[in-house]
């Protein structure tokens, strides 16, 4: 990474504590299709290949989460229906479904509990909002 790009802030990595380090990797790497790409006891590192999202770090922690967790990915798929049934085949709960004026949304938990969102990429290019020219134009 260039020195250049670190003159702002930008984030990198998203860390998410895990109980079961080997199921939530491969449960992780499924659901974002993300490659693992380092992995030592108690952690693991996964990346897009295609350098577009940020790194996820899994990290093993003895504490069971306790609560909603205060961060969430919101992960856009092409397709919305086909995207959560495979979810919930890998052991996902849906917890519910929604509409914004944006898009579709199904929001769901992994199998420890930590919520996630599936987010239908149709609905959101057809509503275009407003941050979309900093991504897309």
């Amino acid at each position: 990474m260039s020195r250049e790009r670190l003159g702002a802030p930008v984030i990198v990595d998203v860390c998410i504590d895990v109980n079961d380090i080997d199921g939530m990797t491969v449960f992780r790497e499924a659901i974002m299709g993300y490659e693992r790409s380092f992995e030592a006891p108690g952690h693991a590192y996964l990346v897009d290949a295609s350098g577009r999202g940020p790194h996820v770090y899994l990290q093993q922690v003895p504490e069971v989460r306790v609560g909603k967790n205060n961060l969430h990915l919101d992960i856009v798929v092409p397709s919305l229906d086909e995207a959560v049934e495979r979810a919930e085949a890998l052991g996902a709960t849906r917890v519910w479904a929604d509409r914004s004026i944006y898009t579709s949304f199904v929001v769901l938990s992994d199998p420890e509990g930590n919520l996630f969102c599936l987010v239908d990429l149709p609905t959101w290019e057809e509503s275009r909002p407003p941050w979309w020219p900093h991504i897309h134009d």
